[in-house]
């Protein structure tokens, strides 16, 4: 199946929350659709989680705030698909 959105490869920390606790990772692509999280701590699939995405070396720093269904997972990490983008971070996928 083809991919409906080009997929960028990024390397940056992100934070979402699952099963009423913090938890770290790393955002490893992204796209208009989707994401790919590597993490330890790996939700299962169907789960809803929020996203906090951390934009460093930028003055003032972003965070960009997003909700993802899960949609794979790996040994690795997991795959969402976005259910909710906020706004203002929409505005920064451009």
């Amino acid at each position: 199946m083809k991919r409906k959105f080009t997929r960028i490869p990024l390397s940056r920390t992100v934070e979402f929350f699952w099963q009423n606790k913090s938890h770290k990772g790393v955002l490893k692509n992204l796209s208009y659709g989707g994401s790919y999280i590597e993490s330890e701590i790996i939700p299962s699939t169907g789960e809803e989680i929020p996203i906090i995405l951390f934009l460093e070396g930028l003055q003032p720093s972003i965070k960009l705030f997003f909700k993802g269904k899960v949609i794979r997972i790996d040994k690795d990490g997991f795959a969402v698909k976005y259910t909710y983008i906020s706004p203002e971070s929409f505005e920064h996928f451009k």
